[in-house]
């Protein structure tokens, strides 16, 4: 089995669109209705749906994204440090381990890491 998409409600679809491909590489792939499919170099489908308005979610919540290096993890943090309304816990590097949380234009959280 493989896990292959996600599902999310957006407020708005052209906002959420240009954040998912300006800072994490997911490029349109189809539209099903209202609800917008992105997918990223590996395949993973995000399902942007402007049909339903994002609630809240538990505070411990996260969508984990891993990048294939430690470099990707500082690159992107580096662009988003322009983008300070993004960025929800500084980076913290180890050894084995570099990571930083943010939130999307719907507020979900993410974790960008490698390890």
């Amino acid at each position: 089995m493989d896990i292959n998409h996600l599902h999310l409600a957006v407020k708005n679809l052209e906002e959420s669109r240009k954040f998912y491909e300006t800072y994490l590489g997911f490029k349109e792939r189809t539209f099903h209705g209202n609800c917008l499919f992105l997918a990223n170099e590996d395949g993973f489908d995000l399902a942007l749906d402007p049909e339903f308005a994002p609630e809240e979610l538990p505070k411990w919540f996260h969508i984990g994204l891993r990048m294939k290096t430690a470099e990707e993890v500082k690159l992107l943090y580096a662009k988003l440090k322009n983008e300070p309304q993004f960025i929800i816990r500084e980076i913290q590097e180890y050894s084995d381990f570099i990571f930083f949380h943010m939130r999307d234009v719907d507020g979900y959280k993410l974790e960008v890491y490698w390890e």
